[in-house]
């Protein structure tokens, strides 16, 4: 059974240092511009153990991010035709994840 955390709010920070900073096992970045199928993506890590979902601003992401983005080596997702958002895509892209990686049902019956 996978351990349960709360997520934690940081202070804001500028996105070559959080990028740097993160380690978590499967990262993503929502992108309206195009990118991967979210479900290609899930099925070759569905092993990972944390998920970091970096979602952009209203109006989108400018180039200069999206290139710091594939430096860092950060998968582009599109979610589709629908334009979410700022406020909606990450409860979106996180039921998304929670319901393919398993963490809204439990995996044994109590």
């Amino acid at each position: 059974m996978r351990s349960r955390s709360i997520p934690q709010l940081a202070k804001p920070t500028g996105l070559r240092e959080f990028l740097c900073a993160s380690s978590e096992d499967f990262k993503l970045v929502l992108d309206e511009m195009g990118g991967l199928h979210l479900k290609e993506l899930i099925d070759g890590h569905r092993d990972a153990v944390s998920c970091l979902v970096i979602v952009g601003p209203e109006g989108g992401w400018d180039e200069s991010d999206r290139q710091l983005l594939r430096e860092q080596e950060v998968p582009a997702v599109n979610l589709g035709t629908r334009t979410l958002r700022a406020e909606t895509a990450p409860i979106t892209i996180l039921s998304i994840l929670q319901y393919e990686l398993g963490d809204l049902f439990p995996t044994t019956q109590p």
